[in-house]
C-alpha cells in the first residue's frame, strides 16, 4: 500500500513539472508581446540574377500555384525582394527564369501563419513570416 502511495505522489509530480513553464503574473513581462491582432506579415522570395537572367518575372498566386489566382505580377532585379501580404493565408510564388531556348520555371509556397499566445491576462500574437526560395540550382 505505501508503494501505491509513493507511486502515485511521483506520477502527479511529474505530471505538475511537465506543464507550461511558470510565468509571474504578478510583475509579467510583455516587452516580446504584440497584443494587437496582426493583419499582415512579411514573404521574402530569393531568386537568381546572373548574365542570362537580370530581369527574373515573378507571379505571386493566393493560394496554390495551380488555383492560380494571382495576386501581384513583377520583374525582379535583385536576388532578395519582401512582399507585406494579409497574414493567415497560403501563397505561392513562380518564377520565370531564361536558360538557351528553355523556358525553366521555379515554383515555391508557404503559409503566412498568424497565432495568438495567452500572458496572465493578455493575449499576444506572432506571425510566422515565410521565406521562398526560388534560386536556380547548378
Amino acid at each position: 500500500m505505501k508503494i501505491n502511495h509513493t507511486i502515485l505522489f511521483l506520477i502527479i509530480l511529474f505530471t505538475i513539472s511537465c506543464d507550461k513553464p511558470y510565468v509571474d503574473c504578478e510583475y509579467p513581462d510583455y516587452s516580446n508581446c504584440i497584443t494587437v491582432e496582426p493583419e499582415n506579415g512579411k514573404l521574402q522570395l530569393k531568386i537568381t540574377i546572373n548574365e542570362e537572367n537580370k530581369r527574373v518575372p515573378i507571379t505571386l498566386y493566393y493560394g496554390t500555384y495551380e488555383n492560380q489566382v494571382i495576386c501581384i505580377n513583377d520583374t525582379l532585379e535583385v536576388p532578395k525582394k519582401t512582399y507585406t501580404l494579409p497574414a493567415d493565408v497560403y501563397y505561392s510564388v513562380k518564377a520565370q527564369y531564361k536558360s538557351g531556348n528553355s523556358t525553366i520555371n521555379a515554383i515555391d509556397g508557404g503559409f503566412l501563419e498568424k497565432k495568438s499566445y495567452k500572458v496572465c491576462d493578455s493575449i499576444c500574437w506572432v506571425v510566422k513570416n515565410i521565406d521562398l526560395n526560388l534560386k536556380l540550382k547548378y
